[in-house]
Order: C-alpha cells, then sequence, then structure tokens
C-alpha cells in the first residue's frame, strides 16, 4: 500500500517557524506509516505573500497552489489532502485529471473547521468564499470522504470520517513553573481573532477591578492577528496596560519561559460567534495540555465531552464579560489539592491517554486500510 499526503507548507526540514498545523500533518504522516500505509508527503505550495493571495482570489485567476503531476498517482492507493485555503476550479481540475489517471485511487480531503463560512464571509477574503462556494458542491465523485472534526455525517452531500485532533506529544517539553507570587498570570498563544473572545476577558478584568477585586492578574498574550489591534485599544481604554503583556509571533523556545511563570492558559472564549452549537478541536488546546498547563475556554471541546477533567474551567458561552473569581477560584482550588509539580504531571498524563495523535487518527487509518486492501 502507498499513498501521498498533501499540505501547503515545506515539512520535510525541520524549521523554528514551524506552526502547530505542521506539526500535525507530521505527526498525521508519521502515524500513517506507523500503522503501515506507507505515506509519502507532497509539498504544494500556495501563495503566501500578499499580492498573490490577493490575486488568487479574484474571479477568473488561479488559486495559486502548485498542484503535483496527475502521473504520479498512477501507482498509488490513497491520496489524503488536507483542504486548501478555498476550494477552486483549479482544485476540482486537479482532482478530475487524478481521477482520470487512476479511477480507483481513494481520495480523502480533511477539513480542520466545520462549519468555516462565517470565517470566510469577511470583507478581505469574501471573493475567496465565493470562490469555496460555488466548488464545493463540484467534489462528488472526486473525494471519497471528509475527514472531520465536527462529528458531522456529512458535509457537501459526502461522507465524513470523524476523528480529532491529535499531537506528537513527545515532541513537546512540559513546561518549567518557576517560584509562584502573588500574581496570577494567565498565558494565551495564538493567532488572535474575533472567536479567541480575549475581548470578554478584557472587559471581565475591567467590571473585576471596578468592583474592588485586589487579586493581581497579568495577561500574557502571544502571537498576531487581526484583533489585536482592538485588543490593544480596549486595553487602553481601560487602563489596563499594567495587566497585559503583548509579545507578538514568537519561537516555541521563546514562549517557554512564559509557560514556566503562567499558572493558567486561555483557550478560544468565542467560539460560540462561529457556530453556538459548534464542538471545538483546537490544536492550541491540546498544546497546552501537553505543556501541563490547565485552561480556561467556553464551548464544548471535543476531548473534555469524551475524556472529563476536574483541572480546566469551563466559562459560559456568552459575549458576556468572563467573570474573574471563577478563574480565581479554580486556580485557588488547584493549588489547595496539588502542588505546581503535581498540577503539571496531572494534566501531562490526561494527555498522553488522550490525545496522542496514533490515537487521535485511528479511525481515518482503518477506512483507508479497509478501502485499500
Amino acid at each position: 500500500m502507498k499513498g501521498y499526503y498533501i499540505h501547503y507548507r515545506d515539512i520535510r526540514n525541520p524549521v523554528s517557524n514551524m506552526t502547530g498545523s505542521d506539526k500535525k500533518v507530521k505527526g498525521q504522516i508519521a502515524a500513517f506509516n506507523k500503522a503501515g500505509l506507507n505515506c509519502e508527503f507532497l509539498f504544494c505550495p500556495h501563495p503566501e505573500e500578499l499580492l498573490p493571495m490577493v490575486k488568487s482570489c479574484l474571479p477568473g485567476c488561479s488559486d495559486g497552489v502548485k498542484w503535483p503531476n496527475p502521473e504520479i498517482m498512477k501507482e498509488v492507493n490513497y491520496l489524503y489532502i488536507r483542504k486548501p485555503r478555498f476550494f477552486s476550479k483549479d482544485f476540482v481540475d486537479f482532482l478530475k485529471r487524478v481521477k482520470q489517471v487512476n479511477p480507483d485511487l481513494f481520495v480523502v480531503c480533511e477539513i480542520p473547521t466545520y462549519p468555516y463560512d462565517k470565517e470566510m464571509m469577511r470583507p478581505k477574503i469574501l471573493l475567496a468564499y465565493l470562490k469555496d462556494k460555488k466548488y464545493r458542491f463540484q467534489l462528488n465523485g472526486l473525494i471519497d470522504y471528509f475527514a472531520d472534526l465536527s462529528n458531522s455525517n456529512t458535509i457537501f452531500g459526502l461522507p465524513t470520517i470523524p476523528f480529532y485532533n491529535g499531537i506528537d506529544i513527545k515532541s513537546i517539553s512540559v513546561r518549567e513553573p518557576t517560584s509562584p507570587d502573588d500574581t496570577l498570570n494567565l498565558l494565551a498563544v495564538a493567532y488572535f481573532e474575533f472567536w479567541h473572545g480575549i475581548d470578554r476577558l478584557v472587559k471581565g478584568l475591567k467590571h473585576y477591578y471596578e468592583n474592588d477585586g485586589t487579586k493581581n492578574i497579568h495577561v500574557h498574550l502571544v502571537g498576531d492577528g487581526g484583533a489585536i489591534s482592538e485588543i490593544k485599544n480596549e486595553v487602553e481604554k481601560y487602563h489596563l496596560q499594567a495587566n497585559f503583556s503583548f509579545y507578538g509571533s514568537l519561537m516555541p523556545s521563546e514562549i517557554d519561559p512564559i509557560y514556566a511563570k503562567c499558572q493558567m492558559a486561555v483557550s478560544s472564549l468565542g467560539m460560540h460567534r462561529l457556530d453556538p452549537n459548534i464542538i471545538a478541536s483546537s490544536l492550541k488546546s491540546r498544546e497546552y495540555l501537553a505543556k501541563g498547563i490547565p485552561f480556561i475556554f467556553s464551548s464544548k471541546i471535543d476531548i473534555f465531552e469524551k475524556y472529563p477533567n476536574d483541572f480546566c474551567l469551563e466559562l459560559p458561552a456568552t459575549d458576556d464579560p468572563i467573570d474573574i473569581n471563577s478563574i480565581i477560584n479554580k486556580y485557588d482550588e488547584l493549588s489547595s489539592m496539588y502542588s505546581p509539580n503535581d498540577i503539571i504531571s496531572l494534566v501531562r498524563e490526561y494527555a498522553e491517554g488522550t490525545i496522542s495523535i496514533d490515537i487521535a487518527m485511528r479511525d481515518v487509518i482503518e477506512v483507508i486500510r479497509g478501502a485499500c486492501s
């Protein structure tokens, strides 16, 4: 058995700027090969500079992806494709040519986020959304299954293989806590957009201090993103500059010292803005677990629905300001029961038993194996 995995960033060499999704792809390929699927990586670069990206969204223009020569698909059994930025005529034409060369090829397309319309219905990428909407229903007969994180039975009329995000836990070192002081340090690592809901945390701190809150809370935000300017404006508006640090994008080794000083992390607090019924499967929540840090979140998280725990704090999935006292109470509860190192061990052990990439991809592997045997 042999197959290809198509991704749009080069993960063949160790690189310091590897994203969470890049690490996930490497882990998935390793899991496929460990299971005997003989998977080879195919690098199909897409435009990353602004002007080529804008041009790729325009009507009548190519999507800019360097799709491979279909002839190389003649002797393989399966093709696993991570969804491109948007479905396009080029993508459909590529799959049509592939099926002409190898009619029996089993094709799985992974959709990292579904539904994703609200993410794309924004002025900057509206034209890409219109292309996607046009071509998403032309995939029947070209794709056999969507690999899906949302537990949907069908997507765009095609069947799904449910799975959840896993990571290579061994590649992530646990945090090493520094000596605690009276400050409760919270860490959020993301490419910040409106669905991360950091505005709720800002407003929550405003209300907390207006109502005579005395605990020193400091929020460390690592990463850029479309919402950063608005977050900074709100922090200044409410005179909370002393409670926030903005680091921009950092290398993983540069984030470790921040992990060390933080007692809790912040996952998305606004996923309901995309879909009120969403069950999230973010890679960042997995990284927090692997690092051994408890975190706050709102909206459901898939892994917690299957394997509950009592060290992370679920908050209401609304646009209301975050109740800071609930975070403080959770931290005090954990601190009264465990030492800092015991908390790390508790969270890390949970991660090792639930979010391993081999466990997460098991159903996808079995469907591919069954179809290609």
